[in-house]
């Protein structure tokens, strides 16, 4: 069976038109058409099963026409058409053709390889291949066609974009144009453009934001500097040459202000000035204000506005304390309490002196007394001098007092409380002198020296001859001393005699403690002084050691060893160790000495150091101890316990 040439062309062409109705519609395949389709194949392979081979090509022929991209009606038509006999005739010319066509289309010149495949369908209408590159074909161009047009228009947004100056929105438009021709050298070209416009946008954006937020800053200077750079960017924008001008002229102004604000800040401050002068205190403080509103970094403005807020605030605390007292004062006028209410005018006039109120008052009642002030003032007189007569000071001091408070112009009362106060001034002297005495002398007696204590009750008697007191207790003190000369004698004289007689026996340490004994009993006794001087001197004489002559300080517990090269062996047992020392705590504590030879302690002595301010000599005779003269000692230590002590000489004297 044969299908005339012009009945397969008639069909591609009804399936072209077919696939441009498609294509405008979007490729849409809708729901019907796929079933319709569906239908068609099925009756088609039902008729093919069953041998009915023209009825099965009309169906697949109706199910290509539905859908004229599906392959499965065209493979179902070309098996049949074998079937049947009908076979397309191979010649060269087709092949040649379509040899053509698929080079335009590898080229991809899809219009020119459209022709070239139309061409060769009409040789040989129904090729598969070739039916099936026409139809893609046109797809294609088709969808050229649409990206040509979206390119052209995306391009032609992008042209109005620029011209808009919306540099983003044509950046968008060219990238979308080069998706639809990526190839497009103008749609590049156009894209680097506007990135590069971009770009300087960017950078000139960044400047003039960086630029404003100086200025918003007040940096005008460095504002000003930075509009530049962004002039530089892009010379044709006016604001930043706008922004510039302003700039100037706020400088300019600025120049201008700060003239004007010094003159307005110098005025304000010689207007308060003056006005602080003249105490007008209000005024001043507002002008100050004003000077601190203009510049105020200034610290004397504040400095001022202080002084005058304490100034206000005292004189708010003298009007408060002037209406009390002007109110009191004004309760006791009413109540005819004359000199109690002119106590309370008197003070609210001294509170504020420029009041008339006060005065007036004061001359009423000055007016109301002035019928019985002077019998008043001659009694106040009168009893001031008998009181101070009869040397009763103060209570003539009051009367004279009084006569000044009714005629306080008058000089003789003044004259009086004068002389009354030198004379209650020294009795209080007196007085002050005079318990310091009994004072004294009372812990002098309670001490037991009562030679001390008789000479201060001496002295009290003398400022006050009428005292009782120190005249009892000289009497007291008499009869002790009477029995105590006989006991200090008694003693005086048993350490005398103890003290000779180490003398003579050359028991120097033992000479010195009972002389010293002495001395304390009768310290006013030259002998046993003179005799104590006599022994240092003969062990001075007698040195044959200096351990140390070097001043140290040593600390409470602490040991410290002196070395020296050992004293001859004779003469040894009567050697001495003399020691120059003074306590430097305020208590007594012991002080221990050793002595040995080498690594060995070979004795010692444990001297009592007493809570003396000066420096003191102590002999200790070490002579005596076995372990001294039968060894060659060669170091002497200390060790204080309870108290610092400074060293100031260390000695080993021997005959």
């Amino acid at each position: 069976m044969s299908i005339p040439k012009a009945f397969v062309h008639n069909i591609i062409t009804v399936a072209i038109f077919l696939l441009f109705v498609m294509l405008s519609k979007g490729f849409g395949q809708t729901h019907d058409a796929k079933a319709l389709f569906d239908e068609k194949v099925n009756q088609g392979e039902k008729f093919l099963f069953e041998k009915n081979y023209t009825e099965a090509k009309i169906a697949f022929e109706e199910a290509r026409k539905i859908l004229p991209q599906e392959q499965h009606p065209i493979s179902r038509i070309n098996e049949i058409n074998k079937i049947l006999g009908i076979v397309v005739e191979d010649n060269s010319e087709f092949q040649q053709q379509v040899r053509i066509a698929d080079q335009y289309y590898q080229q991809q010149e899809f219009e020119t390889a459209l022709s070239a495949y139309m061409a060769a369908n009409d040789l040989s209408p129904g090729d598969d291949h070739v039916t099936q590159r026409v139809l893609e074909l046109n797809r294609l161009i088709y969808e050229n066609q649409i990206k040509t047009a979206a390119y052209e228009s995306a391009m032609k947004r992008g042209d109005q974009y620029i011209n808009n100056r919306q540099h983003e929105k044509a950046k968008e438009e060219f990238e979308a144009a080069l998706i639809y021709k990526p190839a497009s050298a103008e749609a590049k070209r156009r894209l680097e453009e506007v990135s590069k416009i971009l770009n300087t946008n960017i950078l000139y954006d960044n400047t003039i934001s960086e630029a404003d937020d100086l200025y918003m800053n007040l940096d005008y200077e460095a504002a000003k500097i930075t509009y530049s750079e962004a002039l530089k960017i892009k010379p044709e924008e006016s604001y930043p040459q706008n922004m510039i001008i302003r700039i100037n002229e706020i400088i300019l102004k600025i120049q201008t202000d700060e003239i004007n604000l010094e003159e307005s800040y110098v005025k304000a401050i010689n207007n308060g000035d003056k006005y602080f002068v003249e105490k007008d205190f209000i005024q001043a403080k507002a002008f100050f204000e004003k000077a601190l509103s203009l510049k105020s970094e200034e610290p004397y403005p504040q400095i001022k506005i202080n002084e005058i807020n304490k100034i206000l605030e005292t004189a708010e605390k003298t009007e408060n304390d002037y209406r009390k007292a002007v109110a009191y004062a004004d309760s006791l006028f009413d109540k005819t309490n004359w000199h109690e209410a002119l106590d309370q005018y008197y003070k609210a006039s001294e509170l504020k002196p420029e009041e008339p109120y006060p005065h007036e008052k004061i001359n009423a009642i000055n007016l109301i007394l002035f019928k019985n002030l002077d019998e008043e003032y001659q009694s106040a007189i009168q009893l001031g001098d008998e009181l101070l007569s009869q040397n009763n000071l103060e209570q003539a001091l009051d009367h004279f007092k009084k006569a000044v408070e009714l005629k306080p112009d008058q000089i003789y009362p003044k004259t009086k409380i004068e002389e009354i106060n030198e004379a209650l001034k020294d009795l209080q002297q007196k007085k002050e002198l005079y318990d310091q005495f009994i004072s004294s002398a009372d812990f002098q007696y309670d001490a037991a020296n009562f030679h001390a204590a008789k000479a201060s009750y001496r002295s009290a008697l003398e400022l006050f001859p009428e005292s009782t007191y120190p005249k009892e207790r000289i009497t007291t003190i008499d009869g002790i001393l009477k029995a105590e000369i006989e006991r200090v004698q008694k003693e005086y004289n048993a350490a005398i005699a103890e003290a000779d007689r180490f003398f003579m026996q050359k028991a120097y340490d033992n000479a010195i403690n009972q002389y010293t004994i002495a001395a304390g009993i009768k310290p006013d006794e030259e002998y046993p002084l003179k005799r104590i001087h006599d022994i240092t001197k003969i062990i001075e004489a007698n040195v044959v050691v200096d351990v140390t002559k070097v001043a140290e300080v040593v600390q409470s517990n602490n040991l410290v060893r002196y070395e020296f090269n050992p004293v001859p062996r004779q003469g040894r047992r009567e050697s001495y160790i003399i020691l120059k020392t003074k306590n430097l705590s305020n208590n007594d504590f012991k002080l221990f000495l050793n002595y040995g030879k080498d690594g060995s302690n070979n004795g010692g002595f444990v001297i009592n150091i007493p809570n003396l301010e000066q420096t003191r000599d102590y002999i200790v005779k070490v002579g005596s101890q076995y372990k001294w003269f039968s060894e060659d000692n060669n170091w002497v230590s200390l060790q204080p316990e309870g108290g610092n002590i400074k060293v100031e000489l260390i000695q080993i004297s021997q005959e």
